[in-house]
Protein backbone atom coordinates (compact mmCIF):
# COMPACT_ATOMS: atom_id res chain seq x y z
CA UNK A 1 0.00 0.00 0.00
CA UNK A 2 2.92 2.20 0.76
CA UNK A 3 3.81 1.82 -3.25
CA UNK A 4 0.18 3.55 -4.35
CA UNK A 5 0.56 6.27 -1.74
CA UNK A 6 4.14 7.01 -3.17
CA UNK A 7 2.63 6.77 -6.56
CA UNK A 8 -0.87 9.36 -5.54
CA UNK A 9 1.39 11.44 -3.91
CA UNK A 10 3.51 11.91 -6.84
CA UNK A 11 0.80 12.76 -9.92
CA UNK A 12 -0.74 15.22 -7.23
CA UNK A 13 2.62 17.15 -6.88
CA UNK A 14 3.24 16.81 -10.60
CA UNK A 15 -0.51 18.05 -11.12
CA UNK A 16 -0.11 21.06 -8.70
CA UNK A 17 3.13 22.15 -10.71
CA UNK A 18 1.33 22.10 -13.99
CA UNK A 19 -1.23 24.19 -12.48
CA UNK A 20 1.84 26.67 -11.38
CA UNK A 21 3.30 26.72 -14.79
CA UNK A 22 0.24 27.55 -15.87
CA UNK A 23 -0.97 29.52 -13.88
CA UNK A 24 2.21 32.11 -14.42
CA UNK A 25 1.66 31.39 -18.41
CA UNK A 26 -1.72 32.49 -17.80
CA UNK A 27 -2.90 29.64 -20.18
CA UNK A 28 -5.31 27.10 -19.85
CA UNK A 29 -3.41 23.41 -18.05
CA UNK A 30 -5.97 21.40 -19.91
CA UNK A 31 -5.84 22.72 -23.61
CA UNK A 32 -2.43 24.38 -22.79
CA UNK A 33 -3.37 27.44 -24.43
CA UNK A 34 -4.52 26.12 -27.97
CA UNK A 35 -8.45 26.62 -27.04
CA UNK A 36 -8.98 23.26 -28.36
CA UNK A 37 -8.24 19.47 -27.59
CA UNK A 38 -5.53 18.11 -30.10
CA UNK A 39 -6.98 14.56 -28.82
CA UNK A 40 -10.62 15.36 -29.58
CA UNK A 41 -9.53 15.57 -33.14
CA UNK A 42 -8.33 12.13 -34.01
CA UNK A 43 -12.00 10.74 -32.16
CA UNK A 44 -14.78 11.52 -35.09
CA UNK A 45 -15.15 14.11 -37.50
CA UNK A 46 -17.80 16.44 -37.42
CA UNK A 47 -18.49 19.77 -39.34
CA UNK A 48 -18.98 21.50 -36.17
CA UNK A 49 -15.70 23.33 -35.07
CA UNK A 50 -17.36 24.11 -31.43
CA UNK A 51 -17.35 20.36 -30.37
CA UNK A 52 -13.78 20.84 -30.77
CA UNK A 53 -13.03 23.53 -27.99
CA UNK A 54 -11.60 23.20 -24.65
CA UNK A 55 -13.95 22.22 -21.86
CA UNK A 56 -12.00 23.61 -19.26
CA UNK A 57 -11.76 26.74 -20.78
CA UNK A 58 -14.42 27.11 -23.23
CA UNK A 59 -12.38 27.58 -26.26
CA UNK A 60 -10.09 30.71 -24.50
CA UNK A 61 -6.95 29.33 -23.80
CA UNK A 62 -7.16 31.54 -21.09
CA UNK A 63 -6.23 30.64 -17.20
CA UNK A 64 -8.38 32.35 -15.64
CA UNK A 65 -11.73 31.01 -17.63
CA UNK A 66 -10.39 28.00 -16.87
CA UNK A 67 -10.25 28.45 -13.18
CA UNK A 68 -13.72 30.13 -13.22
CA UNK A 69 -15.15 26.87 -14.80
CA UNK A 70 -13.32 24.93 -12.55
CA UNK A 71 -13.88 26.73 -9.23
CA UNK A 72 -10.92 27.90 -8.73
CA UNK A 73 -11.91 31.43 -8.27
CA UNK A 74 -14.67 32.77 -6.59
CA UNK A 75 -17.06 35.19 -7.67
Amino acid sequence: MGLFKMIKRWQEAMYKRKLVKARAKGICPDCRGFGYDPLMLQDHFTLNAKDFDCVGCKGTGSYTEWAKNNGHIRK
